[in-house]
């Protein structure tokens, strides 16, 4: 994995070393091209490689079902822009080492350290299920007994529709449209909360003259 780099560069910077030797004229066009090619192969080698990782991991037999459920979630939902962010206190990206130990045990099904004796919301056992669960303070808990053989996305898909039917009517009455931004705890979008934060990112996109790749990303974190 290491030598992909190297082996990159060299492709890609072919043309221009030859030109740079004497052996042909240079040419813009074919040098972008070889870059264009490299850096394309590059990308394709680097996604096989964690695809062959990813089935070697949940492959594992050590592996319990939520764990491997966490994973696969992540995954799938695009979670892992914050993992690769700058930690930029004005983006407000600097997370403290209590924040990002619960957010990787969050992400891989890990028990939190330090939790409080009881709910501040209800005052029972405190603990991750319930702090998910709880009536009065929790959110949607894709991990639920309930849920634990639903897709992650048909779950979300409910729960959006639950609340469309609960605010959709009142909105109307004001002339607005009501758009039911479902996430949880994980950072998994519910597809109207993906096309919601889509839209945003293009718009800003323009705004600031950037690319809607590198804004969305940034969203995303």
């Amino acid at each position: 994995m290491l030598k992909l780099p190297y082996t990159t560069s060299r492709a890609g910077t072919r043309h221009i070393v030859d030109a740079i030797k004497g052996k042909m004229e240079f040419s813009l066009p074919d040098h972008n091209a070889l870059m264009s090619d490299a850096m394309a192969n590059m990308h394709t080698t680097l996604q096989q490689q964690d695809e062959v990782i990813l089935h070697t991991t949940l492959a594992n037999s050590e592996l319990n079902a939520k764990t491997r459920r966490a994973i696969q979630r992540a995954v799938e939902g695009r979670t892992s822009s914050w993992l690769t962010a700058l930690p930029l206190a004005h983006h407000h990206f600097d997370l403290s080492a209590t924040e990002s130990r619960d957010a990787l045990a969050l992400r891989y099904n890990r028990p939190l350290l330090k939790l409080p004796t009881n709910c501040d919301g209800c005052g029972a056992a405190s603990s991750l299920e319930h702090a998910l669960d709880c009536k009065k303070r929790g959110v949607t808990d894709t991990d639920a007994p309930s849920h634990s053989q639903r897709d992650v996305t048909a779950i979300l898909s409910s729960v959006e529709e639950e609340k469309k039917k609960k605010y959709s009517e009142a909105a109307a009455l004001c002339r607005a449209s009501f758009t039911p931004l479902v996430v949880p705890v994980d950072g998994v979008l519910g597809r109207e909360a993906n096309f919601f934060v889509k839209q945003r990112a293009q718009k800003l996109a323009h705004k600031w003259e950037k690319s809607n790749s590198e804004v969305l990303g940034w969203m995303r974190a």
